[in-house]
């Protein structure tokens, strides 16, 4: 089952994709509103913990990834769940991140172009290429094919002309640089102000993302999404360890039957 907060941003991104559509007539306003909305909102969580997108080389590391979401009820109390990821990423980019409650393994080597799905229960591994791994339970799909490139600088911010802050709905805050994990990360906190009406909302609602972003690791180590529709959702790096890991992590453990997929499988 996909973990709370990969639902939570799917619903996140359904609602997106429906900005608009109750209260402004004009085609191309509602256009216009979408499009912030998403602009301000995009990425700020890496769907699969650092499975999605370029590869890193270089930036070895491994760590512990949590996730919590809490959802308020109308009575006044809260549903809260959380979850936990070990994450480990070798020098030439292959990543290794285990489910701690189901102890299943996804392995992805862009260096053998082959990704693997390991159950310790039945020591089996289903291999299939690189490709679009799919989420279960009606998550979305996302591209786990991989282009290797060398460490890069954060995502540059949208030029004036293309700032949805220009249209007076979001603001962005520099949140300066702390140490997270142990490792230092620069934070930067998006509020999205939505007007009635523009999600089915009879009063105004304030989306709020915050974002911390190693530029030494390549990734965000701590990202907090706060929505008044579906509560807060946090995702979080911690027991941060810098270096290369064990070689063995990245690979087969002797002893699996290994069976091959030319299609995309399904992930906890």
């Amino acid at each position: 089952m996909a973990p709370p907060i990969l639902r939570i941003f799917a619903l996140t991104g359904v609602a997106l994709a429906a900005a608009g559509a109750q209260v402004i007539d004009n085609e191309q306003s509602r256009a216009n509103l979408r499009s912030v909305l998403e602009r301000a909102l995009s990425g700020p969580f890496e769907p699969l913990v650092g499975l999605a997108g370029p590869v890193v080389k270089n930036r070895p590391y491994s760590a512990t990834v949590t996730t919590e979401t809490t959802q308020a009820l109308a009575g006044g109390g809260h549903i809260r769940q959380q979850s936990s990821y070990r994450i480990a990423r070798d020098g030439n980019g292959r990543i290794r991140q285990e489910n701690t409650t189901t102890g299943r393994v996804f392995l992805s080597d862009p260096v053998g172009n082959a990704t693997y799905l390991l159950s310790p229960q039945t020591r089996t591994a289903q291999k299939m290429p690189l490709g679009t791994l799919v989420l279960p339970a009606g998550g979305a799909a996302y591209e786990s094919r991989r282009e290797a490139v060398e460490p890069r600088s954060p995502r540059r911010p949208a030029s004036n002309a293309e700032s949805p802050e220009k249209d007076g709905l979001t603001k962005t805050e520099d949140l300066g640089i702390q140490v997270l994990g142990g490792v230092a990360a620069r934070g930067e906190r998006t509020s999205v102000n939505v007007p009635v009406g523009t999600l089915g909302n009879d009063v105004p609602l304030q989306i709020v993302r915050e974002r911390w972003y190693s530029a030494e690791l390549q990734i965000a180590v701590l990202t907090r999404h706060s929505d008044p529709r579906t509560g807060e959702a946090v995702v979080k790096y911690v027991d941060i360890h810098l270096g290369e890991p064990d070689a063995a992590w990245f690979q087969v453990p002797a002893g699996y039957k290994v069976s091959t997929e030319a299609g995309p499988a399904q992930r906890d």
